[in-house]
């Protein structure tokens, strides 16, 4: 029992560091296409709804994401 529960917890451990230390897609949201940002999924709908869009308020790089909600 004790051993099934460390072999759990260690495999847990592993898949937590290896997710944790993986590079964000577009993380300045530098490149956009169409409307979107480059590797990201989000819930516009073009012609209908768009509640994120592109701004150029950003912390850091030229882009940064800006969220309404409706």
């Amino acid at each position: 029992m004790n051993t099934r529960f460390f072999f759990v917890a260690l495999l847990f451990l592993l898949v937590l560091r290896s997710v944790s230390e993986a590079q964000i897609p577009n993380a300045g949201f530098e490149q956009w296409t169409a409307g979107e940002p480059d590797s990201w999924k989000t819930s516009n709908a073009q012609g209908v709804a768009v509640p994120v869009t592109q701004s150029t308020m950003s912390h850091s790089g030229l882009f940064a994401l800006r969220g309404v909600r409706s």
